[in-house]
């Protein structure tokens, strides 16, 4: 059995009415067009007569992935998988270095058929595209997996033809773009309010003179009563990082420590998965002095979210004066308020 019967609006009510998130005609709008998607998706002619998804994009906030996440619980479509755009990438060019070392002749079209054989729907939340080495590759893999009938819900801050705007190369990406407007329904959902700023001020991030003592006095009532551990050899895939303190479950780093050393998405993965609460400290403001550093507190900020670990932050400046000079900073600010705003 493929599928069984969704309740995708009726869910999306309900949500609403225990207060969860506000009601937006637009959401709906979206939400039933996923719905009648959904029923058509094992017709004998869906592949032949439908475009293979949904790319959803917009400004930061306007809750892309909420209703997204609504339709993937509820949509009653069984061989179905989620994954944030970072980790897929980094899985994919995992799968093809294993793939290459063994002489496979067509390495993308065998990852493709790998996943095909147990994901007939794909969610990727965030697509963002920053590195010439995903944007080399994108055409060929989404080539790959449209042939195998993968069927792709995708979320972004940019619209298809903002992708790796400015990018090296960008011509050799261009294709990648045209395909996913070809394949893909595109839809905007460019509401006014960002509703991760409405929901509250962030009192877990202190910033002002303050602001680490703060965050230490917050640390030590929170840890009380764990155990701290011993993180003088901390390594994660092979790369030393210093930890501030660590307590069972909970991890306090200096800002410097995460994002001035040459980690990305595998390091902030491991980081993610190994506390449910985390302290980082003497946070910058971001100009374009330190976009590097940007980038990687971008990546780290969206690993955190995606497991859902509990933020506590101090700063010299506060969150409306960090200087938000790209698309992504702009998400991670927005995301910064929710995740601070968890008591």
């Amino acid at each position: 059995m493929y599928c069984k019967k969704s309740n995708i609006i009726s869910a999306y009510y309900s949500i609403v009415e225990k207060g969860g998130i506000k009601y937006d005609d637009m959401q709906l709008d979206v939400l039933k067009l996923l719905e009648e998607f959904s029923s058509r998706f094992y017709s004998y002619n869906f592949f032949s007569k439908n475009k293979l998804g949904l790319y959803l994009h917009g400004h930061v906030g306007r809750g892309k992935s909420t209703i997204m996440n609504i339709y993937y619980e509820n949509c009653g479509i069984i061989k179905k998988h989620r994954l944030h755009f970072n980790t897929f990438m980094q899985d994919i060019h995992e799968h093809l270095h294993k793939l290459r070392s063994t002489s496979t002749k067509s390495p993308l079209n065998e990852v493709a058929k790998s996943i095909a054989k147990e994901v007939r729907l794909f969610f990727l939340d965030e697509m963002q595209v920053h590195d010439i080495g995903d944007a080399m590759i994108l055409y060929r893999l989404f080539s790959a997996l449209f042939a195998n009938r993968v069927v792709f819900l995708i979320t972004s801050n940019y619209s298809p033809d903002n992708l790796y705007c400015d990018g090296l190369k960008r011509e050799l990406f261009t294709p990648a773009i045209d395909l996913i407007k070809k394949n893909m329904h595109i839809m905007c959902l460019d509401g006014k309010q960002d509703y991760r700023v409405l929901k509250g001020k962030a009192p877990n991030y202190f910033f002002g003179q303050n602001a680490d003592k703060i965050l230490a006095n917050t640390f030590a009532d929170l840890t009380h009563s764990k155990k701290e551990i011993d993180t003088s050899n901390f390594f994660i895939n092979h790369i030393k990082i210093k930890i501030k303190r660590a307590y069972e479950g909970v991890l306090w780093f200096e800002f410097a420590e995460l994002c001035e050393k040459a980690i990305w998405t595998a390091e902030y993965k491991k980081i993610a998965q190994s506390c449910h609460m985390i302290f980082i400290s003497n946070i910058p403001a971001f100009d374009f002095s330190n976009q590097n550093e940007a980038k990687r507190f971008t990546v780290l900020i969206d690993e955190l979210y995606e497991y859902k670990v509990k933020l506590f932050c101090s700063s010299a400046i506060g969150l409306s004066n960090i200087n938000q000079y790209s698309q992504d900073l702009k998400r991670t600010v927005s995301r910064l308020i929710e995740m601070c705003s968890i008591i």
